[in-house]
């Protein structure tokens, strides 16, 4: 085949890729999100543990197609360091995030999120003797998000999304006083609905 005639092949491909107009995903009024990742802690919880793995499920308002409102129901657990250890971290919490996307006539979105969250987080140890997990839980703890990702349109009412961010909880009772500082990688999805004429 010639290479001319590869032309309108390559150029309907960028066209797809970058200058598709959007399925009007966010000219639906609500949407359910749903994602799941890794989880890397830094700092001096990153020395007791290794990593973990995070899941997240919450709704998002989109009051324009630029600006978005997400409030999510969070959970982490954390991995000792050794294979042989017996201790986890565990977190649930909930966050409220402010959403840009920056493309929105596009099929790739990229956007920006950053937000304020309430945490329940407990220190979970295995007792070898009576092999019963012991649980040190502590209070309540307020903390904050922040990064950025990308959303892919697939349908009018569905999108696939990458997104990455930092993550931090400071935790305190009587006996410890440190800061949960994590970095998160994370795959999900984008359930729309009641599509707006005012978007």
């Amino acid at each position: 085949m010639k290479t001319k005639n590869l032309f309108p092949l390559f150029l309907m491909i960028f066209v797809m890729l970058f200058s598709f107009k959007s399925f009007s995903q966010f000219e639906q009024k609500f949407t359910f999100q749903a994602s799941g990742g890794l989880v890397k802690p830094l700092g001096d919880i990153g020395d007791e543990f290794s990593s973990g793995l995070s899941l997240d499920a919450g709704a998002q308002y989109n009051y324009n197609r630029s600006l978005a409102f997400v409030g999510l129901f969070k959970f982490v657990t954390l991995y000792p360091q050794e294979e042989n250890q017996s201790y986890e971290l565990k977190s649930i919490g909930i966050s409220v995030c402010p959403k840009y996307r920056f493309f929105v006539e596009k099929k790739i979105n990229p956007f920006i999120f950053g937000g304020l969250g309430l945490s329940l987080t407990k220190y979970c140890d295995l007792d070898i003797i009576t092999n019963e997990w012991i649980d040190s839980k502590f209070p309540p703890s307020i903390g904050y998000t922040f990064g950025a990702g990308v959303d892919v349109s697939i349908t009018d009412h569905l999108a696939l999304f990458l997104q990455s961010g930092y993550n931090s909880i400071k935790l305190k009772d009587d006996e410890y006083n440190v800061v949960f500082n994590n970095l998160y990688f994370q795959v999900g999805i984008n359930i729309s609905f009641l599509k707006s004429k005012s978007l």
